[in-house]
């Protein structure tokens, strides 16, 4: 918080905007990598889509989870 603030009592917004980008780059780098990435460092396409779902309403989460089971992925190499 000293950083933040530099020992005033307020922040200036475009500061507070930059921190904001910058936790939501950390925030989407983490979340990344919590899925199986393959030796070139790509998700597949079902734990992308999973992720989006994690997005959603949470009352449109249930439907779009079970139209992923219906889901035929096509591996390409």
């Amino acid at each position: 918080m000293n950083n933040l603030f530099e020992g005033k009592e307020t922040i200036p917004l475009s500061k507070l905007l930059n921190l904001r980008e910058l936790c939501y780059k950390e925030l989407y780098t983490f979340e990344f990598r919590t899925f199986e990435a393959d030796e070139a460092g790509n998700i597949s396409g079902e734990d992308f889509a999973k992720s989006l779902i994690c997005y959603l309403d949470p009352a449109l989460v249930n439907k779009y989870w079970r139209l992923l089971d219906n889901v035929q992925w096509e591996v390409r190499e």
